[in-house]
């Protein structure tokens, strides 16, 4: 190896602090997108909630419609349920499960 001059060892000391700096904007910028995803984790439990609490939604949505059927004389199944074809499927579960019933 050859010994380098005042302005070589300068020169690399600058490139050397370049390449530190754009790394340290690397890290932040992943670090952020860190950050960003771990919201977008922490508000899945929210979103979860969320759609419990929309259920409570679409059960007084059904709770109307069977008011309805009943002033228009229509059959209402018990529980707000709904007679289709492969089952009943009740308006109170969230998932729409279907019943043998």
């Amino acid at each position: 190896m050859r010994r380098l001059d005042r302005l070589q060892l300068l020169q690399l000391l600058k490139g050397a602090m370049e390449e530190n700096e754009r790394l340290r904007c690397q890290l932040a910028e992943s670090e952020q997108r860190l950050r960003e995803y771990d919201i977008v984790v922490a508000d899945s439990e929210s979103l979860a909630e969320a759609s419990l609490r929309l259920a409570g939604v679409f059960q007084d949505a059904q709770h109307a419609i069977d008011i309805y059927k009943r002033n228009i004389g229509m059959p209402v199944h018990p529980g707000g349920a709904v007679k289709t074809g492969g089952g009943v499927v009740e308006a109170s579960d969230a998932g729409g499960r279907r019943s043998d019933g």
